[in-house]
Formats: structure tokens, C-alpha cells, sequence
């Protein structure tokens, strides 16, 4: 009996080294939780259970999705983010809960609440992303305008952005409030990654070395004969 596909999609493929993973980071958060109930209440329980069965049924189904879907994407990736990602949980339920709270109208959200949601839902973007998009290559095209935009961000936080403890760092919108210079990370990532995939060869096949006396009187040669190459512009480069 085979598994039956998805339309538009492989059929599905075990990704044992990830299960693996995931149950040796739920057992690792577990054992954080159990450590922080300890500490409060002076017997072996857990801080945050429901919080924590919660998070741990986010990864869970996050691998679910992507066994069922046949992605062949990094097994390694979703454990280490799901390990950051309780290690900051924990971090935050230990954490005096009124330090930060938000308000949905007669609802009021503590810090590790907040810290739940915004993880389950970025869980989800990430399972939605992971699942749909087939190719990066409308990432890779405009790694320049990625970047313009993140530059972007940063000058609305300067320029409107609010100031706590003397650092203009947030940005309002409404009710939720944030801070770009986050998501500024991940635009970097992505025109890095862009831009070192773009250049492989020329980073792979060949020795770069700072202009000597007589390549100054010859004047800036652009590797490979590119006029694009930027910065590199200002090296010789010689093929290894």
C-alpha cells in the first residue's frame, strides 16, 4: 500500500533525522520547564504546561505538514529554531509576567503569552512558506530592492519610531508595535545569501589579492571581465 500524494505535490517522505531531532529538543525544553516549576514552587512540575504542550503541537504539526507535503528542504533547521525558540519561551515565563502585557480589548496578554502567540504564528508563515513556494528565485532576483526596503524600515524607526529607555528602536502600528531592525535580519540573510550564490564561481575558482605596485599602474581590472563587479572591481583576480 503507497501513501498518496498531494495534488501538486510528491508523494510523502519520512524525515527521520528531524523526528529524531524534535523529540530530543521537546525532551531538552522539557526538562527546562520542569527545572523553572522546581525552582517556583519547590516540587518536580511543569512552569508552563499548557504553553508548552501548545509550542511543542506547533513543531509537531509543522513537521506533520512538511512530511505529508514530500519537502526535501534542511532537517536540521525547524529542531535548532523550535530549541531557540523554547529556550526564549522559557526565558520569557521566568520573566515577571506584567513587564509586558498587551491589550485585546477586555483580554489582557502577559509576557509568555505574547511570546506563544508570536511564535505559533511565525511557525505558521514559516509552514505556509516552507509548503508553497517552490523556488526562491523572485527572492534571489531582487536582493537589491530586499535590502533597499529593510534600509527603509530602519530610517521609519528614526524617524517615527517611539524611544524606550532612550533607544529609538520600536515601531507602532495601531495596536501592535515592533521592531524593524528583526526583521532587517532576515532581509539580510536573504541579500547575502543572494548575492554569495550569485558569485560562486568567481568565489570558488579564484585567488583575490590587494592591488600591488605594478597592478596600481595598470589601473582597476574587473574580475572575470565583468564591469558589474562592484567592490571587486578594485582586485585582480587570478584563477586558482
Amino acid at each position: 500500500m503507497t501513501a498518496t500524494a498531494l495534488p501538486g505535490f510528491p508523494h510523502p517522505i519520512l524525515r527521520r533525522r528531524e523526528l529524531g531531532l524534535l523529540l530530543a529538543m521537546a525532551g531538552a525544553l522539557l526538562l527546562g520547564s520542569l527545572s523553572l516549576g522546581f525552582t517556583r514552587t519547590g516540587s518536580p512540575s511543569l512552569a508552563h504546561p499548557a504553553g508548552l504542550v501548545a509550542y511543542l503541537g506547533a513543531l509537531a504539526a509543522f513537521h506533520v505538514a512538511l512530511v505529508v507535503a514530500g519537502r526535501r528542504v534542511d532537517e536540521v533547521l525547524l529542531p535548532a529554531v523550535g530549541l531557540l525558540g523554547g529556550i526564549g519561551l522559557l526565558l520569557a515565563e521566568r520573566l515577571p509576567q506584567d513587564l509586558v502585557v498587551q491589550q485585546f480589548g477586555p483580554v489582557a496578554l502577559g509576557l509568555a503569552t505574547l511570546q506563544l502567540i508570536w511564535l505559533v504564528l511565525a511557525l505558521a508563515i514559516a509552514a505556509v512558506v516552507a509548503i508553497t513556494v517552490r523556488s526562491d528565485r523572485w527572492l534571489r532576483l531582487y536582493k537589491y530592492t530586499w535590502a533597499a526596503l529593510g534600509l527603509g524600515l530602519l530610517l521609519l524607526t528614526f524617524v517615527f519610531g517611539s524611544e524606550v529607555n532612550g533607544s529609538r528602536l520600536t515601531l507602532d502600528l495601531g495596536p501592535v508595535s515592533g521592531q524593524p531592525s528583526e526583521l532587517l535580519k532576515v532581509i539580510l540573510v536573504v541579500f547575502f545569501a543572494a548575492y554569495l550564490a550569485e558569485n560562486r564561481v568567481l568565489l570558488a575558482d579564484a585567488r583575490v589579492r590587494v592591488a600591488g605596485p605594478a597592478d596600481a599602474a595598470a589601473g582597476p581590472v574587473p574580475p572575470a571581465g565583468r564591469p558589474d563587479a562592484g567592490p571587486g572591481a578594485w582586485h585582480r583576480c587570478h584563477p586558482a
